[in-house]
């Protein structure tokens, strides 16, 4: 279950490449990343952050969330030429 939340988070891609046509696929589905705050209270790493210092820690998972999603649209951009 864990698996699957963190590619449905958009956490971790499925991808595969096809060096016979020089082609990245996604195979992962469109990510939601709503679900990124659920994996998050699953991980004891995040957790320990926010009980550390709340401010800090949503500021820091507010900027990996940016990064998850630029992440997932550069690998879109770069699968689909």
């Amino acid at each position: 279950m864990e698996e699957k939340l963190v590619v449905n988070a958009g956490y971790v891609l499925l991808m595969r490449y096809n060096p016979e046509e020089n082609k990245l696929y996604l195979d992962s589905k469109e990510p939601s990343f709503d679900k990124l705050e659920e994996l998050w209270k699953n991980e004891t790493r995040f957790n320990a952050l926010k009980i550390k210092d709340g401010k800090l820690a949503e500021e820091l998972l507010s900027n990996q969330k940016i990064e998850i999603e630029n992440r997932y649209n550069y690998y879109k951009e770069l699968s689909s030429k």
